[in-house]
C-alpha cells in the first residue's frame, strides 16, 4: 500500500492489484459490509496513522471513496470530515479530452497525468495540427487536478468524444497517456 497524500482530513492510499488479490478481493467486489473490504480498510487506516501527524484525525467518521485503477488495484480516498458512519462509495470513470496544438505540451500533461493516476484509458487523436487525448478518468476534478494539470492542454469533461471517434485520425489507439509520459520522460533526458 503507499499513502499518496494525507492532508486537510483527507488522505488518499494506493493499493496494488497484488494486494488487493491477497486480501482474497477485486476492485468489483470491494464492499464495505464485507469482512475482507473491513480488513483492508483496516490495514489502510493503521498505514494512513503511522504517517499522520495528528492521531486524532480518526476519530472523526469518514466517508471512503474507491476507484478503479488502470493495472487492476484500486485507490482509496478517506474523508474524515464528511458524513459520522463509515461509508464506501465506489465511482465510475467519466470521459475527458485535452487539446493541444503544441505536442510538447501534450506531453507534458502526460507526465503529469501518469503521475497523478489520472488516466484509466486513453487514446490519442491528430486533425488539422490539433492533438485530443481521450481519457477515463475517476479523479480529474479532485483537489484542483484539474487546475494543475490545464496548464498543458485545455481539458474539457467528455466534449467532443465521439467526433474524436469520427472525424479525426487515430495516432494512438490504447495507453496514449502512458506512451506519450514516456516520450516526454525521453525528451528530458
Amino acid at each position: 500500500m503507499n499513502i499518496l497524500n494525507i492532508r486537510d482530513g483527507c488522505a488518499a492510499v494506493m493499493i496494488s492489484r497484488s494486494e488487493l488479490e491477497e486480501f482474497g478481493v477485486t476492485y468489483d467486489s470491494l464492499d464495505y459490509s464485507s469482512d475482507k473490504t473491513k480488513l483492508i480498510v483496516r490495514f489502510a487506516l493503521e498505514k494512513i496513522n503511522e504517517k499522520a501527524d495528528d492521531p486524532r484525525f480518526f476519530e472523526r467518521g469518514m466517508t471512503i471513496e474507491a476507484l478503479p485503477d488502470p493495472d487492476g488495484g484500486c485507490m482509496l480516498f478517506f474523508n474524515f470530515t464528511r458524513n459520522p458512519g463509515r461509508a464506501l462509495i465506489k465511482n465510475e470513470p467519466e470521459f475527458y479530452t485535452a487539446e493541444s496544438s503544441d505536442f510538447e505540451n501534450l506531453c507534458a500533461f502526460c507526465a503529469s497525468a501518469e503521475k497523478l493516476k489520472l488516466c484509466i484509458t486513453s487514446s490519442l487523436y491528430k486533425k488539422n495540427g490539433t492533438y485530443r487525448l481521450v481519457f477515463s478518468s475517476c479523479i480529474l476534478s479532485r483537489d484542483g487536478t484539474e487546475d494543475i494539470i490545464s496548464e498543458f492542454a485545455d481539458v474539457k469533461p467528455g466534449r467532443a468524444r465521439n467526433e474524436a471517434f469520427e472525424c479525426w485520425e487515430e495516432v494512438i489507439e490504447e495507453n496514449a497517456s502512458e506512451t506519450l509520459a514516456e516520450m516526454s520522460a525521453g525528451s528530458r533526458q
